[in-house]
């Protein structure tokens, strides 16, 4: 067999184990994809930007980010993440199953199996052995953070593609050629397209390594290497800037962005490197032992690494060094060290504006707090804890010369080749079993959506309707109204999933990163019909109201039937057992909609 029979073997045989090992890491989910969803929140909110990127995909790419919902908006997809990196691979899912569900557990799964191999190829780079690129592989692929961040399964779980460049970056640095610049900038922009966060993290990850090369090369740098690395850059840029404009457009007309102040609630704490998701079956309890106290989102500030990574990492800097470990002509300490400093640059940059001690806010400012101020496109992220998962990447990478130096020194021990291939099997086995079984999490929750014919009847009603007006389902109410009793979904994050299934007609309801800032008075208007909503219905072009009677509590459902009922201008249209559609008689018409608003999104602007 020649060496690059070998070779595709080898990466055929690792891409196997790591979609073997995603199996029951993920269960039930894994089993379900095509039925279930672990969070029922930000799991629709990104299903449906998943479905509607696909939708323009395959329907015309005009009026990208005039998404449906938000009605009747502009640029509504901009107040969340596009997604486009994802709903790349979403898209095959989507279009040969029409089951949007299965498109976005699809793309989680797939998350996992490429972050695997994906570190696996990064590592064995730098290091002849397989075993060690192995183990790297699975701390990057099923490190807790990873699942702490379940809910974000579309898109903070995403950044498979991180290890593919850097990949590439460093073999730029080394061969100068340009095919490897090339694939640098395809998967740096293939990761910053699927979302800001990570786009975010690959920048710093980038800055980071090419500081530290520029450095040790006594800022002396082949000016080849720049050339390269700078046309990468333009290429890369092309592709992403128009992405952005979008979002630009929304923060200059209506002032969204996130505050510092909401940077330093959901900025980590060193001790949150200590709690574990609840759900991890090992170190689970941690997460109350170490429950952060600042923010409202503990998942956010769940951070623990492991320790069985943590030690190989310190293991490789400790043990001296007994054999070839870099193929290239490069020191084993010099990577080493880059990926300690891109370590320590994460965990600062995951500390957020201001340094937090044992959950107490200090006045020392960090890092992070000059992004924030200065670099495009940072006023936009306010969850700077999850710059835990770049440290989780720079760690895997040191994990794995420690894990090399462990096997070399214990190869020199031992003479005989015989026992010393089975102390090397027994070695690898007993660490990779310990590293699962420390991130194992399984059976993880899970909701249950429908899908296909099993969607509710209302909405195959609406999909049949003329799109020359938009709908608004209530109750919608506002964020203050959330408790955690509720028994439905207040936040409308399911109207923005079934509005999938009625071909994405304009609906007034939904939910994301930013909401605009008049939407949540006119939800709150539209909780009880009254003359007044009605009017104000009217005026907005609301063709349709969906009053979904049983949300409401108690028997308050019965009587906003009534009110509804009795109102002159509303038609009852259908009832579908305690969904009630109603027809707003006389809402502006389309060329007066055009005038007021500038948008006129039948099918939503199909």
């Amino acid at each position: 067999m020649t060496e690059r029979w070998r070779e595709a073997l080898e990466l055929i045989l690792v891409t196997a184990l790591f979609s073997a090992l995603t199996m029951p890491m993920l269960y039930p989910i894994s089993l379900h994809p095509g039925s279930v969803i672990f969070d029922r929140w930000d799991g629709c909110l990104h299903t449906w930007i998943l479905a509607w990127d696909v939708h323009k995909f395959t329907s015309g790419l005009s009026n990208f980010f005039d998404a449906n919902i938000f009605w009747p908006q502009h640029d509504a997809l901009a107040y969340s993440d596009h997604l486009i990196g994802s709903a790349l691979l979403a898209a095959p899912f989507y279009l040969i199953s029409g089951n949007p569900l299965l498109a976005h557990n699809m793309v989680g799964i797939l998350s996992f199996i490429l972050s695997g191999f994906g570190m696996y190829l990064l590592a064995r780079h730098f290091i002849a052995n397989r075993p060690a690129a192995f183990l790297a592989g699975l701390i990057f692929a099923y490190c807790p953070w990873r699942y702490s961040q379940l809910g974000h399964m579309a898109q903070m779980l995403t950044g498979q593609w991180m290890p593919f460049a850097l990949l590439f970056l460093h073999r730029v640095i080394e061969n100068s050629r340009w095919r490897d610049a090339l694939f640098f900038g395809f998967f740096f922009t293939l990761q910053a397209l699927c979302s800001f966060y990570l786009a975010a993290m690959m920048s710093a990850a980038v800055a980071t390594i090419l500081a530290a090369e520029f450095i040790s090369k006594k800022f002396k740098q082949n000016p080849a290497i720049w050339t390269r690395l700078a046309m990468a850059a333009a290429l890369s840029l092309v592709i992403i800037v128009p992405t952005t404009i979008p979002y630009y457009r929304v923060h200059r007309e209506q002032g969204l962005e996130r505050t510092e102040k909401e940077c330093i609630e959901l900025s980590a704490d060193p001790l949150d490197y200590l709690a574990a998701p609840p759900w991890n079956r090992l170190w689970g309890f941690t997460a109350q032992t170490f429950r952060s106290k600042i923010g409202d989102f503990p998942n956010e500030k769940r951070l623990f690494p492991g320790i069985i990574a943590l030690i190989l990492a310190v293991v490789g800097f400790t043990l001296k060094n007994t054999g070839p470990v870099h193929r290239k002509p490069l020191s084993n300490a010099h990577i080493q060290k880059v990926y300690l400093a891109l370590a320590i640059a994460a965990i600062l940059l995951s500390l957020g504006p201001r340094l937090h001690i044992f959950w107490k806010i200090t006045p020392v400012p960090m890092p992070y707090k000059l992004l924030y101020h200065l670099a495009p496109g940072f006023k936009a992220l306010r969850v700077t804890s999850r710059f835990a998962y770049l440290f989780m990447l720079a760690l895997a990478v040191l994990a794995a010369y420690g894990y090399n130096r462990l096997e070399m020194r214990l190869a020199l021990k031992t003479r005989e080749a015989k026992r010393a291939r089975i102390l090397r099997w027994a070695l690898i086995i007993l660490i990779g079993g310990g590293i699962l079984a420390e991130y194992f999490s399984a059976p993880l929750s899970y909701h249950v959506l429908p899908t296909g014919d099993a969607i509710p009847a209302v909405y195959k009603w609406l999909a049949n309707q003329p799109a020359d007006s938009a709908i608004i389902e209530i109750p919608q109410f506002p964020e203050f109204a959330i408790t955690a009793k509720s028994l439905y979904d207040p936040l409308g994050y399911t109207f923005m999933y079934y509005s999938i299934f009625h071909k994405f007609q304009p609906i007034a309801n939904g939910r994301s990163g930013f909401i605009p800032p008049a939407q949540p008075l006119f939800w709150t208007s539209m909780l009880v019909p009254s003359n007044e909503a009605i009017g104000l219905a009217r005026y907005m072009g609301i063709g349709f109201i969906v009053i979904h009677t049983a949300y409401y509590p108690g028997n308050t459902g019965n009587k906003v039937e009534q009110l509804a009922d009795n109102l002159d201008g509303l038609k009852l249209e259908a009832v579908f057992g305690a969904d009630r559609v109603y027809r707003v008689l006389n809402p502006a018409p389309r060329g007066k909609r055009q005038q007021q608003y500038g948008l006129d999104c039948g099918r939503a602007c199909e």
